[in-house]
């Protein structure tokens, strides 16, 4: 979201953003004005980081009776910005954002940063982690799913409807929070496949990346520099209550591959304690800055570290925790990005440093890696998301009032503008009713 906003400012719009209080930070680095709203998703994973490794559907139906608790709340906030804003835009799995546009009759706008968020036979349900089921079980899925917010989102959602915003009540909140017609999705579709079967008018942009630019660390520099290109492990915000442990598996497993490696902290606290030479610990990086010097990317599939290493032209390995994160392992390895995804659980130091030998070895994987790089930078996804979004309020993108005035500065008048200037010119000789427009 940072990445559209900033897009949006440079386009000239206003632009405010709830979320998360953990994101409050990142987005005023940016020069985003940010309210905190709500669940702070660092501290919500931080306590349940049992959940993340060992019970990812655990952790999704405890997160999502968090966020139904919150739904009055996020309503009376979103309420104070109805009358100024021009358009809603929701992401992640916030709900309430489509009704509080529906009560001030503003257009709402989902962003979606994984196709797997839109019901379709292509796919099941985000929550669900098995990638080869048939068309009619991925139906089937959809609607135990629509059942399943039935009895535990819609009750708060369809309270605060009613006492808060005046509106009728909802029934199947997939398409509360994806109504056809509203959804823009933020991914190259050579990755993944566009679920028209759900909306045929779904926008699709391709992903939204933030520029980043600048040196790195001077030591993460240098220990690029003083060998062979290592690969990057990091697991992102995903939390892991056996950290030292998994930072065992992980050095064993580049020591076995002969390979050199940057294990980043993360939210999972990976990496504290001392690394042999083949290693270095590190903090935040700017990974689009990063990933292009490295031989791999091993992480945890969110749609953004995913779609940041496909961009930098490097093979990736997923190791899914959650959620839609077995989603784009499989998709990795279908188009030929990566080796096979390993389920976090049953990750070990004998398959990661086979998986890690194949990223750094296999010249195929490479060579494919880099040409799909080359075509994802041929897209601009920012700047079609704020297009979109600029048709959905004014019925075109939008232009600025100081390039409308230079464009109709340049533009050629009409007749009737001719004929209108011409009226106002001031007469000479005798016959009043006549224009000289000279010799």
């Amino acid at each position: 979201m940072v990445a559209l906003g900033t897009a949006l400012v440079d386009a000239g719009h206003e632009v405010r953003m709830l979320g998360s209080p953990n994101g409050k930070a990142f987005a005023e680095e940016h020069g985003l004005r940010f309210d905190p709203l709500g669940l702070d998703i660092h501290d919500w994973f931080r306590n349940h980081a049992e959940f993340v490794q060992d019970r990812p559907l655990a952790t999704f139906l405890s997160m999502s009776q968090e966020v139904n608790a919150q739904v009055r709340l996020h309503v009376q906030e979103m309420k104070r910005h109805g009358e100024w804003a021009d358009i809603f835009v929701g992401g992640g799995v916030l709900h309430a954002a489509a009704s509080v546009a529906e009560a001030f009759g503003k257009p709402y706008r989902y962003i979606a940063y994984c196709a797997q968020i839109v019901p379709s036979r292509l796919h099941a349900p985000y929550v669900v982690p098995f990638q080869r089921l048939p068309g009619w079980a991925n139906l089937l899925s959809w609607q135990l799913m629509d059942l399943v917010l039935l009895a535990g989102a819609a009750p708060a959602l369809n309270r605060v409807r009613r006492e808060l915003l005046d509106l009728d009540p909802v029934w199947r909140i997939t398409n509360q929070v994806t109504p056809r017609g509203s959804v823009i999705l933020a991914v190259n579709p050579d990755l993944a496949p566009t679920p028209y079967d759900h909306d045929p008018d779904l926008r699709v942009t391709g992903f939204l990346h933030l520029p980043q630019s600048g040196p790195l660390p001077d030591d993460v520099d240098a220990f690029i520099e003083a060998g062979s290109p290592p690969v990057y492990i990091g697991f992102g915000s995903t939390t892991d209550h056996r950290a030292e442990q998994t930072t065992d598996l992980l050095v064993q497993a580049v020591e076995q591959a002969g390979a050199r490696a940057l294990i980043a902290h993360g939210w999972a606290g990976l990496a504290q304690g001392s690394l042999p030479s083949s290693c270095l610990a590190v903090g935040p990086l700017p990974h689009a800055v990063l990933f292009p010097r490295l031989s791999g990317v091993i992480h945890h599939g969110s749609s953004g570290t995913t779609a940041t290493a496909a961009l930098a032209g490097r093979p990736q390995l997923i190791v899914p925790h959650l959620l839609d994160q077995f989603y784009w392992g499989k998709h990795v390895q279908r188009v030929g990005l990566g080796p096979r995804p390993i389920r976090r659980r049953l990750l070990n130091s004998k398959n990661l440093s086979a998986a890690i030998r194949q990223l750094v070895d296999d010249d195929a994987m490479k060579t494919r890696a880099r040409i799909f790089g080359e075509r994802m930078q041929q897209r601009d996804g920012r700047a079609e998301a704020v297009k979109a979004l600029e048709e959905a309020v004014y019925g075109r993108p939008f232009v600025r009032p100081i390039e409308a005035k230079r464009e109709a500065a340049l533009s050629p008048p009409s007749p009737a503008e001719i004929a209108a200037r011409l009226a106002e010119l001031p007469l000479r000789g005798s016959q009043p009713d006549t224009i000289s427009l000279g010799d």
